[in-house]
């Protein structure tokens, strides 16, 4: 067979004026990828063979191949280790939002298993992959609702379900370059900022301040990644100065950002993958989840 060269498929028409936007990338091990979320996107991951482990919000996880799980736009995140190769299915937030059928409130708690998903995934990437899209379309359709009404989604099931935690959670992953503050956040939101400070604790499991600073040191470090420690770009964080912005990189990555950068190097090798490989492991995958 031949080898993928794909880097990234396109994928985008309307059915019944409804559009159907969706993307699909492959990632072997070496390859670049600094986060795991895209603006407008929700990104559906299957990790094909190795194990990725990353932080996101105030927790860390980790998925072993066969294990698909979900990142969502506003959902900052940092990659801690990934000797791995994934497919990532990023869905338009259009095209989620509209075919999100199942969860809702008071919905069944009949969950979809986990190994109908996997094998959902697995023949909807074969079908993107063979531009079979009346398929495709059908399964990337199949995928948003089962990972909806999942025990194990990520974001159905987060500790910030509360619809005020949920929304101030969203406008700091969107706003974290401003002078964000308890006061400035609470009166944006119309609530006492007593009341916001407790909740947000009791619900997040970390208070908010403590949050800020995280997402803030997260999303920075992507840049320094990119761009290198450039003295400037603490400053387009809303840091009041280079000592609070050194003292909070420390304190939240327990290093400095030269030795994190260092740490870090960026490969930009984009290495193609055989079709016949890329297939193997998706069957290994399917064994794996074959019952006795």
């Amino acid at each position: 067979m031949a080898e993928i060269n794909l880097r990234i498929i396109f994928h985008y028409r309307k059915v019944g004026g409804i559009i159907v936007n969706y993307n699909l990338v492959i990632y072997k091990q070496h390859d670049k990828l600094n986060y795991l979320n895209t603006p407008n996107f929700a990104n559906i991951y299957l990790v094909i063979v190795g194990e990725i482990s990353f932080q996101k919000l105030t927790s860390t996880y980790t998925f072993q191949q066969g294990e698909i799980f979900i990142v969502y736009d506003f959902e900052e995140n940092l990659i801690i280790s990934r000797q791995a190769t994934i497919a990532c299915i990023s869905v338009n937030n259009i095209t989620y939002h509209r075919f999100s059928l199942v969860y809702r409130a008071g919905a069944s708690d009949n969950y979809t298993p986990p190994k109908v998903i996997t094998e959902t995934y697995i023949e909807t990437l074969k079908a993107i992959l063979e531009e079979d899209f009346f398929n495709a379309d059908i399964g990337v359709i199949k995928l948003i609702n089962y990972l909806n009404h999942s025990k194990d989604n990520l974001y159905v099931n987060m500790s910030y379900s509360n619809k005020l935690i949920k929304n101030v959670v969203e406008y700091i992953n969107k706003n974290y370059k401003k002078p964000l503050t308890l006061s400035y956040i609470s009166k944006k939101f119309y609530v006492n900022s007593s009341y916001l400070s407790r909740e947000f604790s009791k619900k997040m499991n970390i208070s908010l301040l403590k949050y800020i600073k995280k997402v803030k040191i997260y999303s920075l470090s992507r840049e320094l990644l990119l761009h290198g420690n450039w003295e400037s770009t603490w400053r387009e964080y809303g840091f009041r100065s280079y000592n609070t912005y050194l003292r909070d990189f420390k304190n939240i990555m327990h290093m400095s950002p030269k030795e994190f950068i260092n740490q870090n190097p960026i490969n930009q090798v984009n290495e193609r993958i055989e079709q016949q490989e890329l297939y193997k492991y998706l069957q290994q995958i399917l064994d794996l989840i074959k019952p006795e």
